[in-house]
């Protein structure tokens, strides 16, 4: 039995010197290498602007509709509401339009800043073991 206990100790102890401490284990999961863009994330993104484009299609739609309630008077809209509305449905607009616009090269760029800034994001440092929240 004391052989055992024993055992138990020493491999405890030699577990806790040779452990990585918490931030080492971050730091190994955080690893991101040096990838480019894949054909499944650049069909991701594309799906995804799709998506985006049929909301902003919806969205203008609803704009223009409340605007002409307002001018045919079936909903009365204050001066605050139409210009709220008026401008949303231009910003939506020219949003569409700047997505409708972009080519197959400017998809892959955006992919390529996307994936610059989650690495980056990766490789920041935003827990510091060192600290406790009290001591700043």
């Amino acid at each position: 039995m004391k052989v055992f206990f024993v055992f138990v100790i020493l491999s405890a102890f030699f577990s806790m010197i040779y452990a990585k401490t918490v931030k080492e284990r971050l730091m190994d999961f955080r690893h991101v290498s040096d990838t480019e863009p894949s054909p499944e994330a650049l069909a991701a993104l594309q799906a995804h602007d799709n998506k985006r484009m049929s909301q902003l299609q919806v969205m203008i739609e609803d704009r223009r509709r409340q605007l002409m309630d307002h001018k045919n008077g079936r909903r009365h809209l204050n001066v605050d509401e139409h210009a709220t509305v008026a401008d949303q449905a231009d910003v939506y607009t020219r949003k569409l339009a700047q997505m409708r616009s972009e080519t197959a090269l400017d998809k892959e760029e955006k992919l390529r800043e996307m994936i610059d800034s989650f690495k980056h994001m990766n490789r920041m440092d935003y827990i510091d073991f060192g600290k406790s929240g009290l001591d700043g």
